[in-house]
């Protein structure tokens, strides 16, 4: 399991480099596009990550694969990862440097799982009543996941509301053993 605070350093890095601030929505996007596409082919997740290879042949191919090398911020800071040999990091710091730019602009983003779609009222009330609780505008995504079995998880950041039966289930179980 990678570490998160580790992510977040290397997020709050990036986040906090002069200049970033203006061009972060591009930065987000390449990120975003390119730890998806590691994250997707295991070969190229073995190639940036292997330890033999030297991180100035990976340098040589992030040009097209990466999205926007133009933008001095994120291809020096692909480098630093190349170098330091932290690049299985990418998602999650793209996860968490998301996290600080929706922070900045006051959205919160919440997930909402459940067994099926809820209707467009029901995730109005939801979406209103997290932005009543944080005092923050909210985007509510919704996922459907049938092995909840019933019920809702709201999960808001590092912040989860879990109110699923398999919660519930998982719980009573644990009661129940001791």
């Amino acid at each position: 399991m990678l570490d998160k605070s580790l992510a977040d350093r290397y997020a709050r890095a990036l986040y906090d480099t002069e200049g970033s601030k203006t061009v972060l929505p591009e930065i987000l996007e390449c990120m975003g596009q390119f730890a998806e596409a590691i994250f997707r082919d295991r070969q190229l997740l073995k190639f940036y990550t292997h330890p033999t290879i030297p991180a100035a042949e990976k340098k040589k191919t992030l040009e097209g694969l990466a999205g926007d090398p133009e933008i001095p911020q994120y291809r020096d800071f692909l480098h630093v990862l190349l170098d330091e040999g932290r690049m299985q990091y990418l998602g999650l710091i793209h996860e968490r440097l998301t996290g600080l730019y929706n922070k900045s602009r006051g959205l919160l983003v919440v997930r909402a799982v459940s067994v099926v779609r809820p209707s467009a009222e029901t995730l109005d009330r939801i979406k209103i009543a997290i932005a009543k609780y944080s005092g923050q505008k909210v985007e509510l995504v919704s996922e459907v996941d049938p092995s909840v079995i019933g019920g809702i998880r709201l999960v808001m950041g590092d912040e989860v509301l879990d109110a699923t039966i398999v919660h519930e289930l998982k719980e009573l179980s644990e009661f129940m053993n001791g």
